[in-house]
């Protein structure tokens, strides 16, 4: 069925298609019925070619058109003034700086020309560039029926025309054409246009690095008739500028070569180059012993951990070589593109200081030797030899409490109500109850640590656990827990790592700064279990210390403003100043303006901690189940997870926390 409408507009300017038909065999046939829908309607004049083929098109293939218009009168034309044509490309005058425009600039290089127009026609001293046009009567047009339109005589066009012209442009004779008097490019302004002299000659710049490594070349090509730089140019700008080592003028001579080809400008041509200064070597240090305290344990086939491979301190022998001390190497001066000389920076000397029981070598004194048996001790620039306290039975009341400098290694357990406190490492090789175990380094616990929730292990490094259940543990750096961690409280300045293959997290609390990576968590009871990554507990302890030591503050500033009011007041009820008083307000004003500069300074470090609590590129990921209602925290966002998901890892994305299947 064919249902295809042709309606023409109240003026009979345009005709417009529209409908469907399912008779259509070919685009050709689809062609024919359109022109023939057109002239059945008397569409006779202005049919669009394009539009109806693509009208065709649509009703074949979909099987009907959208409103198309396929034909269009042609408007009549009004009266035209007369005016003057600019037969050549030209410009508008506000492309230009108001100095050229102005006249206050002879002439203009067509390399200058090229910074406001990309390719510039120039007009030829003699050359014709405009005309100047009559005036033209009105035109009748014609509507797509054929029919005539008269034109609106005595309407003139208004167009922008221009009507006058200014310097550089002359009229020929007694003929309307418009010459040229010099080389350059015709400008329009307003209503008038002139000539605006170029100097079509190519042009060249040097440029020079601010370290006078490198100089570069780049040239601009003349214009039509005119002369590209050469080559003895150049070089003479070369020689004036004083650019004479490692000149490459193979370079030079092809970016000239490719001027008249391209004609387009060659920049940043690389034509000198000097040699830069090499810094001498710092001085370093060649350690004889190993210094990487890993702290990791290594899992066997059985996902087993292997506390023997720890090395969480290097012991070393009495006399036994520890480091070398090289000193720095002389490095080699440059030269920059106008030959002169560039001085090397000279290397750094390592820094190292000798702690105690540090000697030096008396075969080389570079080499430094421990002077008795024991471990070593490293911090930033500082290292020392310490003796190893060995405990070789359990901490109980046979030991009593422990408070060492350096490292502890207890081969027993350590039992409720002790405490092992440490300024390097603790080793114990049983289990930890519900005793208290401070490192400012690493702790490893071989078996677990159990008990009623009244033990505690902080650690200002790392933290490696057989098992932790009912417990707290807070390291500054990571926590690896080989085996189950139930009801516990776990905080970590980094990572907490609980991936064994008999791994599995159960209720309690787990606070990470950057990672937590787990087997599994939470269980089918849903015990109530939270993780929580991108949270710094160092920073919340810090900002919690901070605010009370200011509530500390405040409280011994009201007390001083409170002296200082009792002194007014004894004053005033002497009824003159008295010397003994002037000297306690003094001591208790300054005191108040220092309380006031502390609690200023710990207000800033309390903005700067803040900034720095919340991590948004912490992760969280469980390698392979993650039961219901395990509350997932990164950061400031928080998600409560909603039925079992396997092998899964989560992140912030749009301040949300959002969940991948791994």
């Amino acid at each position: 069925m064919q249902r295809l409408s042709l309606s023409v507009d109240q003026d009979g300017m345009a005709a417009t298609i529209t409908g469907q038909s399912d008779e259509i065999r070919s685009v050709g046939h689809a062609d024919e019925v359109i022109r023939a829908t057109c002239e059945k309607a008397g569409v006779i004049h202005g049919l669009l070619d394009k539009e109806i083929a693509a009208a065709a098109l649509s009703l074949f293939g979909h099987g009907r058109v959208s409103r198309t218009c396929v034909a269009l009168g042609t408007a009549p034309v009004p009266d035209r003034a007369a005016h003057i044509g600019v037969i050549i490309e030209h410009y508008d005058a506000t492309l230009f700086p108001d100095d050229m425009i102005n006249g206050e600039i002879d002439e203009i290089l067509y390399c200058e020309a090229l910074e406001w127009i990309t390719e510039p026609v120039i007009v030829k001293r003699g050359e014709c560039a405009a005309e100047m046009v009559p005036s033209r009567p009105a035109v009748a047009g014609l509507n797509v029926l054929g029919h005539p339109v008269p034109g609106n005589e005595g309407a003139v066009i208004e167009i922008p025309s221009i009507t006058s012209v200014e310097f550089g442009l002359e009229r020929l004779g007694d003929s309307n054409k418009l010459i040229a008097a010099y080389d350059g490019i015709v400008v329009r302004q307003e209503r008038s246009c002139f000539l605006l002299p170029v100097n079509t000659n190519g042009a060249f710049t040097l440029e020079i690095s601010d370290d006078r490594l490198r100089a570069w070349l780049q040239l601009f090509p003349a214009g039509p008739g005119g002369k590209n730089p050469s080559l003895s140019a150049v070089q003479q700008a070369l020689q004036q500028r004083s650019i004479c080592y490692n000149v490459n003028e193979a370079d030079i001579r092809d970016a000239l070569a490719s001027l008249p080809h391209t004609r387009m400008p060659v920049t940043e041509v690389l034509i000198a180059a000097g040699v830069a200064p090499q810094k001498g070597k710092d001085g370093w240090i060649a350690y004889f012993i190993n210094l990487n305290f890993s702290c990791k344990p290594a899992f066997s086939r059985g996902d087993q951990a292997d506390y023997h491979s720890l090395h969480l301190f290097e012991n070393v022998a009495a006399q036994q070589p520890l480091l070398k001390i090289n000193p720095p190497q002389p490095g080699i001066d440059g030269k920059d593109v106008c030959g002169r000389t560039i001085a090397a920076p000279k290397g750094r000397p390592a820094r190292l200081q000798a702690g105690k029981n540090i000697l030096k070598s008396p075969e080389d004194p570079a080499v430094w030797i421990a002077a008795i048996h024991g471990h070593v001790y490293i911090s930033y620039d500082y290292i020392s030899v310490e003796e190893l306290l060995n405990i070789d039975t359990d901490v109980d009341f046979h030991t009593g409490n422990i408070s060492f400098t350096g490292d502890v290694a207890v081969a027993g357990d350590v039992k409720s109500g002790f405490a092992v406190d440490a300024g390097g490492s603790v080793h114990v090789c049983g289990t930890v109850e519900d005793a208290s175990i401070t490192s400012g380094k690493h702790v490893v616990v071989d078996r677990g640590f159990v008990g009623q929730g009244k033990g505690v292990i902080k650690a200002g490094g790392d933290v490696v656990a057989g098992f932790v259940r009912g417990q707290t543990v807070r390291a500054r750096e990571s926590i690896l827990v080989a085996g189950e961690v139930l009801d516990a409280q776990l905080l970590a300045g980094k990572a907490i790592l609980v991936e064994g293959a008999k791994s599995w997290i159960i209720g309690g609390e787990m606070i990470a700064g950057t990672l937590i990576r787990a087997y599994k968590a939470g269980n089918p009871q849903s015990n109530p279990t939270r993780l929580c990554a991108g949270l710094s507990y160092v920073i919340e302890e810090r900002i919690n210390d901070a605010a009370k030591r200011v509530e500390e503050l405040a409280k011994r500033r009201h007390a001083l403003s409170l002296r200082l009011g009792q002194l007014d007041q004894r004053e005033k009820n002497e009824g003159r100043p008295l010397k003994e008083i002037s000297l306690q307000r003094a001591h208790l004003t300054v005191s108040r303006s220092e309380l006031d500069e502390k609690i200023a300074l710990i207000k800033t470090d309390l903005s700067r901690f803040a900034n720095r609590l919340y991590d948004t590129a912490a992760r969280i990921e469980i390698s392979h189940t993650l039961y219901s209602n395990v509350i997932v925290q990164l950061a400031y966002a928080m998600y409560v997870v909603q039925g079992e998901k396997r092998a899964c890892r989560f992140l912030v994305d749009g301040g949300s926390v959002c969940c991948k299947l791994r």
